[in-house]
């Protein structure tokens, strides 16, 4: 099926849902070819709007600000903020029809968890339009890159489900088959799956793959280091972390073809993708981008900041001002080949690399994963992830005081019940609860970390 009649079926069969994925989506390639007076006059509409809602029927917001304030009046919205005022957050329909629930009735609002890429994982709401602008923009970073919809293209990818062997859904079969996805399992990539999936890519190639930047880059280095053969791709996607200038060119070299940097999160979805020009777009239509010093002052062109993320609706549960806890460089309003603003670059924070007893490559993305989704629990602050020489393993984490000793011992059984098979057979994993985390000489706070690397 070629990607315009994937494309067709896929739209027809969100409309059966009450989805308006297709209206979203040609939005996003309809603004692309405008100019960046259009887009601005899309982002400051929606910008407008949901200030006032959020004034007027938010009561987080309400205390907070007055009628007509503008967005530098509004506070910053921190992780921890976001735990503490959760059901502050919603709107007074949302707060009445999710006491009991985590998703709403048919096709409307549902509850979105995520790991964190900072070690601290959060719960938002996504309402039905944000719902399906957010697959919109998962779509429109797949045009930026070349395969738009209906592409075939290997996925090297994971999910729980797939690490217990479950069976999918009709939906997601479908799926499946109307995007061109071959999927590959990035969580558990031992030297056989390794040599596995590079034999697969050769000999059934596809022209694109989108991949977690650690899994690619593994898998690459791996391919370098057995001399094995390797595919070329025309692009590929990475996702799930930082692109930095030396997995750039190790992807480069190994796969050819252009590496694309996209940045997002579960919780605001898609919000920044490379172009095959190489510039950072933002999806100013979908979110509102800014990037702050320490005194949360706008930064300069050129300049490093904090990032914080406004969502362009999402009235039920909105996100004003998120500090989602990466790091950027600024770039221009807007691109020399597109009419979207830029970032120079993401810079994001790194995260090591884990090998289980058996020598198996674990992806931080996993152990994000199973601690801040599977098992992620409301009164988990933050938490650190640590691998120690000789097989030892520890699970720092950061709990509410209001969490006793009885939940303490179901927390550790849940999340040691998935990581220990992970971890190999003569793994020793201590679950253990801190009031604080380390933080890297610079200064900055990793997830997970592999002291084996610092013990060569």
């Amino acid at each position: 099926m070629k990607p315009r009649a994937s494309q067709a079926a896929l739209f027809g069969l969100h409309r059966l849902i009450g989805s308006e994925l297709e209206k979203h989506y040609q939005e996003f390639v309809a603004l692309s070819q405008s100019t960046p007076e259009k887009i601005r006059a899309v982002q400051h509409q929606r910008l407008e709007a949901l200030l006032a809602h959020a004034a007027h029927r938010i009561p987080f917001y309400r205390r907070r600000v007055n009628p007509g304030d503008g967005l530098d009046r509004f506070p910053i919205l921190t992780k921890n903020d976001l735990r503490i005022y959760f059901q502050q957050l919603k709107s007074s329909g949302l707060m009445w029809s999710s006491r009991r629930r985590r998703s709403g009735s048919a096709y409307s609002w549902t509850e979105v968890r995520s790991g964190g890429t900072t070690g601290i994982p959060v719960t938002v709401i996504h309402d039905r339009e944000f719902r399906d602008r957010g697959r919109a923009s998962r779509l429109f970073s797949k045009y930026l890159c070349g395969f738009p919809y209906g592409t075939p293209y290997y996925y090297l990818w994971g999910s729980t489900a797939e690490l217990k062997d479950q069976a999918e859904n009709l939906a997601k079969r479908v799926d499946q088959h109307l995007s061109g996805m071959a999927p590959l399992n990035a969580f558990r990539m031992d030297e056989t799956r390794c040599r596995a999936y590079l034999q697969q890519m050769v000999e059934a190639p596809r022209d694109h793959l989108m991949a977690y930047v650690d899994a690619a880059e593994s898998l690459a280095r791996l391919a370098r280091q057995l001399n094995l053969a390797v595919p070329h791709f025309r692009s590929v996607m990475a996702c799930a972390g930082t692109v930095y200038e030396g997995n750039r060119r190790i992807l480069t070299e190994s796969f050819g073809g252009k590496v694309h940097n996209k940045y997002g999160s579960r919780e605001c979805t898609d919000m920044v993708c490379e172009n095959t020009a190489g510039e950072l777009l933002i999806y100013a239509n979908h979110v509102l981008l800014e990037v702050l010093d320490d005194h949360n002052r706008p930064v300069a062109e050129g300049q490093s900041g904090r990032i914080l993320v406004t969502l362009l609706g999402n009235l039920s549960f909105p996100l004003i001002r998120y500090e989602i806890g990466d790091m950027a460089i600024q770039g221009s309003a807007h691109g020399q080949t597109s009419p979207f603003p830029t970032l120079r670059s993401i810079e994001g924070r790194r995260s090591d690399f884990i090998t289980s007893t058996s020598g198996d490559y674990i992806s931080p993305v996993l152990i994000r994963h199973l601690v801040g989704v599977v098992h992620g629990h409301p009164a988990l602050e933050k938490y650190q992830f640590l691998q120690f020489p000789e097989g030892r393993y520890e699970l720092r984490l950061k709990l509410d005081s209001v969490v006793g000793d009885t939940s303490l011992a179901e927390i550790r059984k849940g999340m040691a019940g998935d990581l220990l098979p992970l971890l190999g057979p003569s793994a020793r994993l201590e679950i253990s609860r801190v009031d604080q985390l380390d933080t890297a000489s610079e200064g900055k706070f990793r997830y997970v970390v592999n002291r084996t690397l610092d013990n060569p």
